[in-house]
């Protein structure tokens, strides 16, 4: 079976289909330098976090009691076309998981800037986590291994209590947890352009001192050795450790029972905080938080503020930069720029760091007429037709529901084809870019390739998939003819 893959104009709104046995085209009226710019695929510039509702746009303090925690389910399942894992976040799909599936709590505290989000795997059971949307992992507690989507590189890694992972892929397992097993993830943008993927352990991160204190009514501070062993003998002091990556870091501060910290301004971004352990108070101009273990906090981006430890308080913090104007990955510039020039198609592709992304595919095409552009004829396997379910909301919709729930992610499978036919597609990678699909748009999904397809819209769609030579090990880039 072959396919050619046409390209009418808006003027020649025709099915084109072609080839020996059965075969499929499609209209790109969203391609090439004919379409006006952004094409019918819209670009759409999003963190993989959630939103927030209205009127919460200075949403600081969450309390961990407030937040409920979600009962959901993992496991492998390699059966064909479903790749290797498969999650449950609904009560009714829970119910229905395996026996041997690893069931944890989920904890999910969304901000206007981004997202934090805590699991915890019980000790005894299995733990199995497919790594989706999340850009760090602090681990709190026990270890697992992260090994590798199938067909992607890389080797088992294990981390333990301590250690970080930026932006992470693969699965994190372990056949039976020796103890509860938590951690704290992070949802966070990345202006740093081509970020790579780091491992920093407990032992690998940076420590330092930290002393404060006030003196005739102003704020010192104290780093180097000289500096701290001057500072005065009630000065505040306190630990830090500090997991630095490209673009980021975790920041671990460690303070007393009675530390106050100065007031203090963040002025990269905002800072999303968790509290770990103890009790603290934080003072922003006229307001007091009071937070205990298992709360959230953020720290406004210009609001000065201070701390104060209640009780011996540890406190994980990394920024949560807003990347829309200049995204580190997703949809750069030099993506959507790819996409204006000549006729190209969208696909769910794969970065340098086996994280799945927005990515485009030259087509060369041959022009018959005015109004119509055929490719040469690509080797496929199969087609087929079938209707899907229909979903009034967005993914970061905070009303957002689906039995795998909006972190989900499912693989890319065999290489293959979407055509959309009816409806539209909203489809959201691991790296928080999302496009949307529209009636006559065609899509390359590659093997290894995670996704959150939402079918949106408020009529039932109807998708027609054409399947390539090759297996769901078959994760490199797309060849055309």
């Amino acid at each position: 079976m072959s396919v050619g893959i046409r390209e009418l104009t808006r003027r020649a709104l025709l099915p084109a289909f072609t080839g020996l046995t059965a075969a499929a085209g499609t209209i790109f009226t969203g391609f090439g330098r004919s379409a006006p710019e952004g094409g019918l695929i819209s670009e759409a510039r999003a963190e993989g976090s959630g939103g927030v509702r209205a009127n919460q746009g200075n949403l600081a303090h969450i309390k961990g009691a407030s937040v409920t925690a979600l009962r959901m389910a993992e496991w492998a399942d390699a059966g064909p076309g479903r790749g290797p894992n498969s999650v449950a976040a609904s009560s009714g799909s829970v119910s229905r998981a395996p026996a041997n599936a690893s069931r944890y709590e989920a904890k999910l505290f969304s901000f206007p800037c981004g997202a934090l989000r805590v699991l915890t795997f019980g000790k005894g059971g299995p733990v199995h986590h497919q790594i989706t949307f999340e850009t760090e992992i602090f681990v709190l507690q026990g270890s697992a291994t992260l090994i590798p989507l199938r067909g992607l590189s890389g080797k088992p890694t294990k981390v333990s209590a301590g250690d970080a992972l930026f932006l992470p892929s693969g699965i994190l397992i372990d056949p039976q947890a020796r103890e509860d097993f938590v951690i704290l993830q992070a949802i966070v943008g990345n202006p740093f352009p081509g970020a790579k993927q780091s491992t920093v352990t407990a032992k690998q991160a940076q420590h330092s001192e930290q002393v404060q204190w006030r003196q005739d009514g102003k704020a010192y501070s104290a780093t180097t050795p000289e500096e701290i062993k001057a500072a005065p003998a009630n000065a505040s002091r306190y630990g830090i450790k500090r997991y630095v990556f490209d673009g980021n870091s975790f920041r671990v501060a460690t303070l007393k029972k009675g530390t106050r910290t100065n007031m203090v301004a963040p002025s990269r971004s905002d800072v999303l905080m968790y509290v770990a352990k103890g009790r603290a108070r934080r003072t922003e101009d006229n307001e007091t938080f009071d937070l205990v273990a298992g709360d959230a906090f953020r720290e406004r981006m210009g609001k000065p503020g201070s701390w104060e430890a209640l009780d011996d308080l540890i406190l994980v913090a990394t920024d949560a930069p807003v990347t829309v104007g200049a995204p580190g990955s997703g949809w750069t510039a030099a993506v959507a720029a790819a996409s204006r020039e000549g006729t190209t198609l969208y696909e769910m592709g794969i970065d340098h760091n086996n994280r799945s992304t927005v990515g485009v595919i030259t087509m060369p095409m041959q022009k018959i007429s005015d109004l119509e552009s055929i490719s040469a004829k690509q080797d496929a396997v199969e087609f087929r037709i079938g209707y899907r379910t229909f979903f009034p909301r967005t993914r970061t919709h905070p009303d957002y529901q689906s039995d795998s729930g909006p972190f989900s992610l499912g693989v890319g499978g065999s290489p293959h084809f979407v055509a959309r036919m009816v409806g539209g597609t909203e489809n959201t990678m691991q790296d928080g870019s999302v496009f949307r699909q529209t009636a006559g748009e065609f899509v390359y999904v590659r093997p290894g390739s995670l996704h959150h397809s939402n079918q949106l819209g408020v009529v039932p769609g109807v998708v027609m998939n054409v399947v390539l030579p090759g297996t769901e090990d078959d994760t490199h880039p797309l060849v055309v003819k």
